[in-house]
């Protein structure tokens, strides 16, 4: 009886090799267990390049060269702050939210704040994404007393527990 309490559930191989979907951001399973933004393997993109890098190639389609890298995070720190309404919102939750829970919330308050145009060109997509990049950092941090560093982002020890 014990035996059976332990037993793991049967990997359901029903769905296997059929697609979910196309996108140009991400493969998954081509040769096993991998995952490629943008054909780069996830590993070499983790152990070889900063968050901006990967926000950049998964958002504007390539690696950045030094300086549009520079110019990219000059760009997400002035995207940075969240409007009032946002913080407001934010505020108001309890101090031990779930971090994805306060994600959830804050993209949806932003959306309902800053609302897309219907005819959204790609360009207009590509800011949303970079706004979005730029802000969740300050909406996970809103509501805790503890400082900003000055580079404008709290190490993660300091984010909501």
């Amino acid at each position: 009886m014990t035996a059976e309490l332990h037993k793991k559930p049967k990997k359901s191989v029903a769905l296997s090799g059929t697609a979910a979907g196309n996108t140009a951001l991400s493969t998954v399973g081509h040769s096993g267990n991998d995952l490629h933004y943008r054909g780069y393997d996830i590993r070499d993109l983790a152990s070889t390049c900063t968050f901006e890098e990967v926000a950049y190639l998964l958002i504007h389609g390539y690696l950045p060269n030094s300086a549009e890298l520079e110019g990219y995070r000059q760009r997400l720190c002035g995207m940075r702050d969240i409007p009032d309404i946002v913080r407001a919102a934010l505020e108001r939750l309890p101090a031990a939210t779930h971090p994805m829970d306060v994600l959830r919330t804050a993209v949806s308050v932003l959306g309902c704040a800053l609302p897309e145009r219907s005819d959204c060109p790609a360009a207009g997509a590509r800011e949303i994404a970079d706004r979005l990049v730029a802000s969740t950092g300050r909406c996970c941090c809103t509501g805790i007393t503890t400082p900003i560093t000055a580079s404008g982002l709290k190490p993660a020890r300091m984010m909501r527990a």
